[in-house]
């Protein structure tokens, strides 16, 4: 059955971990903070939002030993597909339907290869989670998916494509540096490809 955007929104937020909810979006901001190895400090970028929003960060750490942040606790992670994720999984609800942005955060270094597959397995994360509600609930809502990558890399042309916005090695995936950022609404990050599930 499928369900209205408010309600199929709620859904979402309502059948997640909360521990792995980063940001509720209470505040009509969504934060996203990652630290990464070799940065002296969390890398954190806020956005304002219209509409509801919340942050997911898929790459969760233990916060204590024994615990498991893995995102699916009853499958083996050793080199298996699903271990690799990317950061964040923002759900934007807009009046034009529910966004979900996958985000990879990176210092300097570009490994296209590498950020491709983060950003694929957090699409196909995104795909089980909405079947998991269809098979268990039965409701359904299309969800827009759009990638992106932030980075400090000042002088990332060799990995861009002609207008320096996509990567080459996939022109879903739309870059952005960290100060470029600054000031952007989460409704205003531009990608020109939204793949719907």
């Amino acid at each position: 059955m499928a369900l209205t955007t408010d309600a199929y929104f709620g859904h979402i937020k309502a059948c997640l971990n909360p521990d792995f909810i980063q940001d509720t979006g209470e505040n009509g901001s969504v934060t996203l903070k990652e630290k990464i190895d070799g940065v002296p400090k969390a890398l954190t970028v806020t956005f304002p939002f219209e509409g509801q929003a919340f942050s997911v960060n898929l790459d969760l750490k233990a916060k204590k030993k024994g615990d498991d942040p893995r995102l699916f606790r009853f499958l083996d992670d050793d080199a298996k597909p699903w271990a690799r994720k990317c950061d964040f999984v923002v759900f934007h609800r807009m009046s034009l339907g529910i966004y979900a942005y996958l985000i990879e955060f990176k210092s300097n270094g570009i490994d296209q290869t590498g950020i491709k597959a983060q950003l694929d397995a957090g699409a196909n994360w995104l795909r089980s989670m909405k079947r998991v509600l269809e098979h268990y609930f039965g409701h359904s809502h299309a969800l827009f998916v759009q990638k992106f990558v932030f980075s400090s890399n000042t002088n990332p042309g060799a990995y861009l494509d002609a207008d320096g916005k996509y990567l080459r090695a996939d022109p879903a995936i739309r870059f952005y540096h960290y100060d470029a950022l600054d000031g952007l609404a989460l409704g205003d990050l531009e990608n020109n490809m939204a793949d719907e599930i």
